[in-house]
């Protein structure tokens, strides 16, 4: 819940009570809960050092003609 208001209304029964109430914003808190648990990078960093070694280990006797 966001808020909730209470008003006293009177009547000809005595007095009546009034209660508004205001829910929250579901996609707002799950966005906010999402970046809080780091769900959604805007910036990533990629970074490092590597070697690519090609393996060619199919036999010639195995390849098509």
């Amino acid at each position: 819940m966001s808020s909730v208001k209470v008003k006293t209304i009177p009547t000809a029964d005595g007095e009546g009570v009034e209660r508004e109430i205001k829910m929250a914003d579901k996609l707002k808190a799950l966005e906010l809960l999402g970046r809080r648990l780091g769900l959604f990078t805007d910036n990533v960093n990629l970074s490092g050092e590597g070697a690519i070694q090609i393996v060619d280990n199919i036999p010639k006797d195995s390849q098509p003609d």
